[in-house]
């Protein structure tokens, strides 16, 4: 009885598809296999982030077809694969969703590589100040639930992002961790990147985010790794 190959409803946060600013290279070696400008981030829960690449970026004169197809609930049929031309092996070092489900149709077609089999490079694009910039915050900042100060710090970097409320970062050694617990959560920004760590209220049955951090952000946000911020659903005022 043939397999029924049927899309399952994406649980939120399952999977993210960002369009990537900046550049991807693929390489074996020293030979260039691919090298994109457009590349778009795969992130899935309790998976490695994966970039695709459109098929004009890529080498495929250097790549061979092999029969072999895999499945995934949330993205369809992987149903073609490529090894190295000449190898061998026939390893396979990429794949592509040709009729992916409609839910991630952004990557049809598109190509995507195993990093633990080739080199792949990515490299941020720095952002304008005009879209996002870092400055020091004039007063010094307090976060408030209640009667309770979950952080104040005269040392609190503000991040302006366009489009986005200014987001005020605290030192980690500034915020009552103690009155946190952390989330299993993450979240990507093309600007920033990865943000892996999430906390909650200490007994909030909810359970809702209230903060985050990105321990290791790209080059040009690096004042800010590890630094906490809030969101605006608790009270964050001067601290006058």
């Amino acid at each position: 009885m043939p397999t029924i190959q049927q899309e399952r409803p994406t649980p939120a946060g399952q999977i993210q598809i960002t369009p990537f600013t900046g550049t991807v290279t693929v390489r074996r070696g020293s030979e260039q296999v691919a090298a994109s400008s457009r590349a778009s981030v795969l992130r899935e829960r309790n998976h490695a982030d994966r970039y695709y690449l459109p098929r004009e970026d890529v080498r495929l004169d250097l790549l061979q077809s092999i029969d072999q197809s895999s499945f995934c609930p949330w993205k369809g049929s992987a149903s073609d694969y490529w090894a190295f031309a000449g190898d061998e092996s026939s390893d396979p070092i990429a794949w592509s969703y040709p009729e992916p489900f409609e839910s991630v149709a952004t990557i049809e077609g598109l190509i995507s590589f195993y990093d633990e089999k080739v080199d792949v490079v990515v490299t941020p694009a720095e952002p304008s100040p005009d879209l996002v910039h870092l400055a020091s915050s004039p007063v010094p900042v307090r976060v408030s639930h209640g009667d309770v100060v979950l952080a104040a710090s005269d040392r609190v970097i503000e991040l302006h992002e366009v489009d986005v409320p200014t987001r005020a970062y605290f030192p980690r050694d500034d915020v009552r961790l103690d009155l946190l617990v952390p989330l299993d959560s993450t979240s990507f920004c093309p600007f920033k990147g990865v943000a892996s760590e999430y906390w909650a209220l200490a007994g909030d049955p909810q359970a809702r985010p209230v903060a985050w951090s990105y321990p290791d952000p790209f080059p040009a946000f690096e004042p800010i790794a590890g630094f906490i911020a809030f969101y605006d659903w608790v009270s964050i005022t001067p601290d006058e």
